[in-house]
């Protein structure tokens, strides 16, 4: 039984653009996955934009060790869903903690969710991906929640 967050959820307008690019791909993953397609071909064309054409691949893996090494099942919603789940918002801050260099706390994040021991391994995917997406100008920083006083 999950518990229930006191928190807002988080609104994916209010996400940077490497922010939303993200969540949009591991949702189209699991859409991909679910119908028993090969989800690199359905994502490909965003990050082609954004010359990036190897993330697609990094999503996959993340994805994929995700799948087999959740202890719970984890909430990755429909791309129609305009706010993120508990488990998107725990996803996002641990690429944000890679970004920011933090491996040590990405890593203890993912603990609670992951079978011990993958979730540096996860990452280790996951700082492979930001890192693509910031080398293409993408960031995962989230200026729009900012407001000027």
């Amino acid at each position: 039984m999950r518990s229930v967050s006191s928190q807002p959820e988080i609104s994916l307008d209010s996400l940077s653009c490497g922010g939303q690019l993200f969540i949009w791909s591991l949702r189209q993953w699991l859409i991909a996955v679910r119908h028993k397609q090969d989800p690199i071909p359905l994502m490909i064309n965003p990050y082609r934009m954004v010359k990036n054409a190897d993330a697609p691949m990094l999503i996959d893996e993340l994805m994929a060790i995700l799948a087999v090494s959740s202890q719970r099942q984890l909430e990755i919603r429909c791309c129609c869903r305009p706010t993120l789940s508990q488990d998107e918002s725990l996803l996002l801050s641990c690429v944000r903690l890679l970004r920011q260099g933090n491996t040590q706390g990405a890593a203890e994040s993912l603990e609670p969710v992951m079978l011990p021991g993958l979730s540096r391994t996860l990452c280790r995917i996951a700082d492979l991906y930001q890192a693509s997406l910031t080398s293409s100008g993408l960031t995962f920083e989230n200026p729009r929640a900012l407001t000027l006083v």
